[in-house]
């Protein structure tokens, strides 16, 4: 499914939704901000209260001004990315279709084994960060009018 994004609207181009860096499974983060520099990252571990108590609230305005989530599932069902996940599916999904600017990091085996099921029905799902960082690429390279 295509999101109709107002490009004036959106502040940030990638949200990044999961574990701090340190607990990744797979490093991700620096990786993703230092190979797609050009892009505009919101990183929680950075640009909201993680510390102060207002991370929800600054989660929740960067995710309704980004062009693109990227979600590093860590466990499945539970991991804090799922808050960030659900949110943005919420806003932008149907119910029946996966959002094409909704990258999900899911990780060939994580249990329980339905969860791939899932992931797949909200977004596009991808098994490590090589594939992920391509996908963005081909997203923002085809999507040129939302920059």
């Amino acid at each position: 499914m295509i999101m109709k994004l107002d490009a004036k609207q959106m502040i940030y181009d990638v949200f990044l939704a999961g574990p701090w860096e340190q607990y990744a499974r797979e490093p991700y983060k620096d990786r993703l901000k230092a190979n797609l520099s050009h892009l505009k990252f919101y990183d929680p571990e950075i640009d909201s209260g993680q510390i102060n108590g207002t991370w929800f609230e600054d989660n929740y305005v960067g995710i309704k001004k980004i062009k693109l989530l990227v979600s590093h599932e860590c466990t499945f069902p539970g991991a804090g990315t799922t808050r960030e996940t659900g949110i943005y599916y919420g806003m932008y999904g149907d119910g029946k279709n996966p959002l094409e600017n909704l990258v999900i990091i899911f990780f060939k085996d994580l249990q329980p084994d339905f969860g791939i099921e899932v992931a797949k029905k909200m977004g596009i799902v991808v098994y490590n960060v090589t594939e992920a960082e391509n996908y963005i690429k081909r997203y923002f390279e085809n999507n040129k009018k939302i920059k």
